[in-house]
């Protein structure tokens, strides 16, 4: 998509609070550092503010009716620190002139729209997402490997009857109804920023899978059709349910302080002996341990887990399986949720 290289010159008035939300919803689809030129931009197309950065593209209808691009971390920031409850804006040249009561800025724009966002098939037929599929995201996304040498267990698996992920340590799968023809894989990078944006609605293009909400928000993720392994016979693994002891969400929210520091792998360590639970979360920072009594029995062993999920899991269920063919955690949830992690003896 290439606009005129010469703006056309517009001068509007506009909600500074309601421009800024406009933005925010779209900066899941930003890159950190520009992998393709304007990726790091939000894009004007005279109706719509977008982003896309190879993975994610993202579309919301704006105040500002122009064409053209600009910097998304110079406007972000310039806009949050403003007061001004409405602003004038003004396109003059190749500057974006915002102005205030008693403050004035000036922003570079490209006039040339060199996003290649005409990649992005348009949706068209919409069918209704489940009011529980944001949850079903977030609560298997952990289990998403990092390795990009095995790319299907760096994505999330969209199954019509359920979602699941796996890195060969742990795995997760939540069971509903998804309006996709077939299964297909996302990244769970592009996946996992649905959370929080109250999506109602998908549609699949020949690439892309994309969601919509309320405001109109369109949410692209590129599909892909590669095999998921069968996880099915190690979600039904039975097992010994023990009951999970009091305090382990606190526990495990101050563990992850330090495992935080643990960018790409942050996870805490559980182990279990008779009659205790022990967790511990290390860093480069420091460490920390709290031990609870519990009533298992058996053989000592351990795990390692996702902080923020074992808090989540620890606040929805109160039991969880210790398998031992293979040996194995696994909690369940209603008989729709089933996360399992493998214990080291």
């Amino acid at each position: 998509m290439v606009y005129k290289k010469v703006f056309e010159e517009k001068q509007m008035k506009i909600n500074r609070k309601q421009f800024l939300a406009e933005l925010q919803s779209v900066q899941s689809g930003l890159a950190p550092k520009e992998i393709i030129e304007q990726s790091s931009c939000f894009v004007f197309t005279g109706e719509d503010v977008m982003t896309f950065n190879d993975d994610i593209a993202c579309t919301q209808t704006s105040q500002l009716k122009i064409k053209g691009a600009i910097k998304a971390k110079t406007l972000m920031s310039m806009l949050e620190k403003w007061v001004d409850e409405e602003i004038d804006v003004e396109l003059v040249e190749n500057e974006l002139m915002i102005k205030g009561a008693r403050r004035k800025a000036a922003l570079i724009m490209e006039a040339e729209v060199l996003l290649p966002v005409d990649e992005i098939e348009l949706p068209k037929n919409w069918k209704d997402l489940p009011p529980e599929f944001a949850d079903a995201v977030h609560m298997v996304k952990s289990c998403a490997g990092e390795d990009p040498s095995n790319f299907a267990l760096s994505c999330i698996h969209l199954h019509p009857e359920w979602m699941e992920a796996c890195d060969n340590f742990q795995a997760a799968r939540y069971l509903l109804d998804i309006p996709v023809k077939k299964p297909v894989l996302v990244k769970q990078e592009a996946l996992k920023s649905i959370k929080g944006l109250n999506m109602l609605a998908v549609s699949e293009t020949k690439n892309w899978i994309h969601f919509r909400n309320d405001t109109d928000l369109v949410l692209s993720c590129r599909r892909y059709l590669e095999d998921y392994h069968d996880i099915t016979g190690l979600l039904e693994k039975k097992g010994t349910k023990i009951p999970l002891p009091d305090g382990l969400k606190e526990a495990s929210e101050i563990a992850s302080i330090f495992s935080s520091d643990n960018k790409d792998h942050n996870l805490i360590t559980v182990r279990l002996k008779e009659g205790k639970m022990q967790l511990k979360g290390k860093g480069v920072s420091g460490w920390f341990t709290e031990t609870r009594k519990t009533k298992y029995k058996g053989d000592p062993l351990s795990f390692a887990i996702d902080p923020k999920l074992l808090a989540e899991l620890v606040d929805r269920f109160d039991k969880c399986q210790i398998c031992k063919d293979p040996d194995l955690l696994k909690i369940t949830f209603q008989g729709k949720y089933v996360f399992v992690s493998c214990l080291d003896a």
